[in-house]
């Protein structure tokens, strides 16, 4: 360790004497916290060990940037490129990353937990053991990622692209899977207790040594076709929900059908989508989480979901809180909605055409001039709807 941080000095000592890729005046201002420095190119900068807490980065280039060791508290990096750059050991907690590019970044024992990385690209980057506690990593893009021995604990991992990563060993207890992207991920050895799977894709994935892992968190599934898993589990999962392990001939036919419904749909919504409300994926995911916050709360905290005129085409909102929210004239044509709680929603007018409301609890929800031609309501709870 000692050797470790000599080098880490000596590196520091003569990069104070090198000439600076990028303006001086960025990198007196990089030596600092609170710095701004948003839009700065620092591509390929030193900053090893840098104090960078609560600094403005926002829309930074700092591709291929040395952060090895760097303090990146509560920064501000939306939409800022990390691509290559190396963060090893870098506290990058309760950080804003939504959507930065972080391809290919060396991650391996930075600190993310409490970080925002709502639609951030983390394909074939390294995260292996590093703490992501508490994340937001909604809608992330995880593609073949390297996980191992990572901490997701109470992570959002909800409608995140996670096929080919690898997630051997990672700790993920109460995190949510929601709709998540599993296609071939490694999760052989991990930690999944009360983490919620509810639609998650998991074709193909390794769920072998999962001691902690029961039938009824699988039981929501999207799908397990081609999956691995213990020979015990495997049984359980054939004597009850057999229609996992199939192979996905009829969700395929019935998304081509979606497919079709929505895209006749676009044309005729065009004219009016123009004056709807454009909610981001970072925008919702905020939305949702307030919501979900003035439920479990009665009230007292969070806030109400408004989601009236919103365009929301094609979201996936599978397993989501949506009680008592306000959707009267969205737009969700096309909607992921399995198992959506939609108790009280007020959904007066919505386009909900070709949406998937399986087991949808549509409970007292107002559906007044509602549009739900071509929409999966099979096992959906409609009673006592307002006349």
């Amino acid at each position: 360790m000692s050797k470790y941080l000599l080098h880490v000095l000596i590196i520091s000592f003569v990069f104070a004497f090198q000439v600076s890729a990028f303006d001086k005046t960025d990198f007196e201002k990089a030596k600092d916290s609170n710095a701004n420095l948003s839009n700065a190119d620092l591509n390929g900068a030193n900053l090893i060990g840098a104090d960078l807490s609560n600094a403005d980065l926002n829309g930074a280039n700092l591709s291929s940037a040395n952060l090895i060791g760097a303090e990146l508290i509560g920064a501000e990096l939306i939409g800022a490129d990390l691509i290559g750059a190396d963060l090893i050991g870098a506290d990058l907690s309760s950080a804003n990353l939504s959507g930065a590019e972080l391809i290919g970044a060396n991650l391996i024992y930075a600190n993310l937990s409490g970080a925002e990385l709502c639609e951030a690209n983390l394909s074939g980057a390294d995260l292996s053991n590093a703490d992501l506690s508490g994340a937001d990593l909604y809608f992330a893009d995880l593609r073949s990622a390297k996980l191992s021995s990572a901490k997701l604990k109470n992570a959002d991992l909800s409608n995140a692209d996670l096929s080919n990563a690898d997630l051997n060993g990672a700790e993920l207890i109460g995190a949510e899977l929601i709709g998540a992207e599993l296609r071939e991920a490694n999760l052989s050895g991990a930690k999944l207790i009360g983490a919620d799977l509810i639609y998650a894709n998991l074709i193909g994935a390794d769920l072998r040594e999962l001691l902690d892992l029961n039938i009824e968190q699988l039981s929501e599934v999207k799908t397990l076709y081609k999956a691995k898993l213990d020979p015990e589990l495997m049984e359980q999962v054939k004597d009850k929900y057999p229609h996992l392990l199939d192979k996905e001939y009829q969700e395929y036919i019935a998304n081509m059908k979606k497919a079709e419904v929505a895209k006749q749909t676009v044309e005729e919504a065009k004219d009016s989508n123009a004056e709807m409300r454009k909610i981001t994926a970072g925008k919702l995911s905020k939305i949702l989480k307030e919501h979900k916050r003035w439920l479990d709360t009665d009230e007292e905290e969070g806030e109400i979901a408004d989601l009236s005129n919103a365009n929301l085409i094609n979201v996936e909102l599978s397993g989501t809180l949506l009680n008592y929210a306000s959707l009267s004239g969205a737009n969700l044509s096309g909607a992921h909605m399995v198992f959506t709680e939609l108790i009280d929603a007020d959904l007066r007018g919505a386009d909900l055409r070709g949406a998937d409301l399986k087991e949808a609890d549509l409970s007292s929800a107002n559906l007044s001039n509602a549009d739900l031609s071509g929409a999966n309501l099979s096992r959906a709870d409609l009673g006592c709807q307002p006349v």
